[in-house]
C-alpha cells in the first residue's frame, strides 16, 4: 500500500528577530542536517560537519532573571539564570531562599530600553539595591540588566519597591528593595517600574534532582551542626576529666 505520511511537527512558538546586522545584535544561525530532518540554532561561524548553514539571523542577547526572598531574615535577591542554578537558564537552587518571579530582560542596550543596575550589600545582613545609577554609597555592584520603560508587545509590567522598614518589626533598618508584581502595601514603597518579558510561574518549579539536591544540603548542615556540637560535649567532658585529675583544681562553676 502507499507509504503513509510523516506527521505533522508540532508548532512551536514564535519569536521576532532581524533579517540584518544592528548594533549591539549577535549573528545566530540556524542550520539544517537531514536522516532525521533536524535542525539547530548556534553562533559558531560555520555548521558542523553533516549540517547546512540554513539561515541567519540577528538578536539582542537576553538572559532570564530570578527574585529570590529569604523569610530568615527577611532578604531579597536577583541572579542571572546561568547563576547557582548550572547551565544557563536553569532554576537557581539556594536553601533558604524561594523563586518568587522571573523574568527576561536584555543584557545590551537595545532601541527603547533602560539600563538598570544592581548592587548588594552584606551588612547587617544580605540586600539588594536596583536604581539607574551605576554606583551609590556603601553598595557594591553586581550587574545590570537593560528593561523597557514602556509598555511594549509581550511584556509586563515590574515594580521596583523599597522600605527601610524591619519586616518583622515596626523599627528602622537599612533600605532593601525587591521587584514586584503588585501595587506596594504595608512597609514598601514605590520606586520605579520597567517591563520584560515575563515567565510563567510553573516554569519556576524546581525538578526533583534539584529539590534532592537542597534536601541533600539541608541534611548536611544538620549533621555538620550536630557533629559539632557532639564534639564541643567532648572537648568540655575532656577537659573536666584533666582538672579532677590528682594535683589539679576544678574551678567553681
Amino acid at each position: 500500500g502507499p507509504t503513509a505520511a510523516p506527521p505533522a511537527p508540532t508548532p512551536g512558538a514564535d519569536f521576532y528577530a532581524y533579517p540584518l546586522r544592528l548594533p549591539g545584535t549577535q549573528e545566530i544561525h540556524v542550520d539544517w542536517s537531514s536522516s532525521p530532518d533536524r535542525y539547530m540554532v548556534t553562533r559558531s561561524a560555520q555548521p558542523a560537519w553533516t549540517w547546512k548553514r540554513f539561515f541567519t539571523f540577528y538578536a539582542f542577547p537576553s538572559n532570564q532573571f530570578y527574585m529570590l526572598r529569604r523569610k530568615h531574615p527577611p532578604s531579597y535577591d536577583i541572579v542571572r539564570g546561568s547563576q547557582d542554578g548550572g547551565a544557563p537558564g536553569g532554576l537557581p537552587v539556594r536553601p533558604g531562599w524561594e523563586i518568587v518571579l522571573s523574568f527576561f530582560a536584555f543584557e545590551t542596550a537595545a532601541p527603547g530600553t533602560v539600563e538598570i543596575f544592581v548592587q548588594k550589600s552584606e551588612e547587617p545582613y544580605y540586600r539588594i539595591r536596583l536604581g539607574m545609577e551605576e554606583r551609590s554609597l556603601g553598595w557594591e555592584p553586581l550587574f545590570s540588566f537593560h528593561a523597557f520603560d514602556t509598555p511594549y508587545m509581550g511584556t509586563a509590567k515590574f515594580a521596583v519597591q523599597y522600605t527601610t522598614q524591619s519586616l518583622e518589626a515596626d523599627v528602622e533598618v537599612p533600605e532593601q528593595y525587591r521587584v514586584y508584581l503588585d501595587d506596594p502595601w504595608g512597609l514598601w514603597e514605590h520606586k520605579f517600574d520597567f517591563y520584560a518579558y515575563p515567565v510563567e510561574l510553573h516554569e519556576l518549579e524546581p525538578d526533583a534532582e534539584s529539590i534532592e539536591g537542597i534536601r541533600g544540603v539541608l541534611r548536611d548542615e544538620r549533621e555538620a551542626a550536630r557533629a559539632a556540637k557532639d564534639q564541643q560535649a567532648a572537648d568540655r567532658r575532656a577537659w573536666l576529666l584533666s582538672q579532677s585529675a590528682p594535683g589539679s583544681h576544678v574551678p567553681f562553676a
